[in-house]
Parts: structure tokens; sequence; C-alpha cells
């Protein structure tokens, strides 16, 4: 049975159900500083302080102009995937069991930061692409576990609780870290690399990411993904859409020459539940 008091508080995203347009690619370490140079020139209104604890210390008012943006644009979220404890026997209805997402973005290092803001989420698998299609499409369908007068924020613990009273058990977690800008009603251009999350310090909440080095696969290259926002309104036309896309495309064509964000293979995107077959 879900909690009572945690179950009052899974409340809907701004719209709990929207459609998401996708677009990656990936830079070498050695041109990071041009492409967040030219993100800062691009989306200046993204420079906002963000320095979680014990990173970048020391970083003040002589830095130069790359430390600047590096310092404001700082960026980490922890993502926890579940997947169901139960696995559904072979048949038609196992392809209804989904992953499901806990991830907040991390004011800092410490898990239950009271400005922490945990939601969980089920992204669908993506569209098959169009040939019209400049973007890759996938829903995605999202609860915030928010506060409420008369309840604060679930911690980091509460909200692991309510996934588990739905039937859900931890899978795997991970860090990205790295570089948000903002087109404000467009889209989100994060720069990161991905860490295994180690299990936090069970006495002080916090993550520890100090000698951990970016997972294999992308040691010496970050990932670039551009991210729609959600729209104004909870429904989305394929007019919207299209015309959401045209401002994604023009954001792609801002960054040429230092990386080529593309169509994702809507395969490599899929979130389903990883049973092993026996």
């Amino acid at each position: 049975m879900i909690p009572p008091a945690l179950a009052s508080r899974a409340v809907p995203a701004p719209h709990d159900t929207t459609m998401q347009l996708l677009l990656y690619g990936a830079v070498p370490d050695a041109m990071l500083d041009k492409l967040l140079e030219r993100l800062a020139a691009t989306f200046p209104e993204s420079r906002r302080p963000y320095m979680p604890d014990g990173e970048d210390a020391g970083v003040g008012e002589d830095d130069d102009h790359l430390d600047a943006i590096r310092r404001d644009t700082a960026m980490m979220v922890a993502e926890y995937v579940f997947v169901p404890t139960v696995e559904t026997p072979l048949g038609p209805a196992r392809s209804n069991d989904v992953v499901l997402r806990l991830s907040a973005p991390l004011p800092s290092l410490h898990l239950d930061d009271k400005e922490t803001i945990w939601s969980i989420a089920h992204t669908g698998r993506p569209e098959a692409p169009s040939p019209a299609w400049r973007t890759t499409r996938r829903a995605v369908h999202a609860v915030v576990l928010d506060g409420t007068a008369d309840q604060p924020r679930p911690s980091f613990e509460q909200s692991v609780q309510f996934l588990r009273a739905l039937g859900y058990r931890p899978y795997f977690q991970f860090v990205k870290k790295g570089f948000a800008f903002h087109a404000p009603g467009i889209a989100t251009v994060l720069v990161y690399q991905t860490y295994n999350l180690p299990d936090p310090d069970p006495s002080l909440r916090r993550i520890n990411l100090h000698g951990v080095p970016p997972v294999e696969a992308n040691h010496d290259v970050w990932v670039v993904e551009v991210a729609s926002v959600p729209p104004p309104i909870p429904t989305t036309s394929p007019e919207m859409l299209d015309a959401l896309e045209r401002e994604m495309v023009a954001i792609a064509v801002a960054l040429r020459g230092l990386v080529d964000v593309r169509i994702m293979d809507p395969v490599l995107l899929r979130d389903q539940v990883p049973y092993a077959v026996r």
C-alpha cells in the first residue's frame, strides 16, 4: 500500500504527459571550452550562479571569462533507475512493464538538500522518425514529489520508499555533471559527462564524486543534449511541434563547426526493462 502522506505529494508535473523533442551530439574534451563560449554567447540568460558544495572552490570575482562561464552554468543531475520488483512472466503482459526514473537537479552534493525537488518519470518509446522530422520525438510521463503548505518536500529516502511501495526496486544510478544553457520556452542545452553514482554516505546523505572518473565510454568526450522544454499549454498540436522543431534546428545551426547535434537512433533511446533471457 502506498503511504497516504507520500501519495498526496505525488502531484503532476506542469504537464504530466508531454512530447519531448531531442537532438544529441558529442564534443571532444579539447573542444569543450570553445563550445561553452559559443553557448554562453548564444544564451546569455543562462549565466546563473550555481556552485555545488565543495565544487570549484576558490572561484570568485577575479575569474577569467571562461571560469565565470563554467561557474555560472554548472549543473549536476542525479538519476536513479528503478525496475519492477517482480518480473512479469513471459507473454504479452510483459511489454507493459516499464522503467521509472527518480531524478533531481542537485543544488548541492547533499541528497536531502531542502531545495532539492525529486521527480518520477517514465519516458516512452521514441516514435519512428518521419522523413520530415528533424528531431527525435518521444512522450514523457512525469510527476513531481513536491511539498505543500502542510507537508515538507519528501526527502530522497521517502521518495525511494514511495517507489518501493509501487512495486519497484533500484537497478542502477548515475550523475550527469557538466553545464546547462537555456533557451526560454524552447529548449535546454546540456553539456555533460556521466558518472557512475556511488552509494551516498549513509550518515550524511551526501554524494562523493571525488576520485570517481566518468564512465569509460565518454571519458574524453562530452555529451551535448538539446531537449525541448514543456509547452505552455498541456496539449501539443503537430503545428506546435513543427514550430518548436524549427527553433531547435536553429540552435543546431548555431552550434555548427563545434558540434553536430542530430536525431538519435530510436532504438538507442528505448527505455525498457532489461530482463535476462533464461
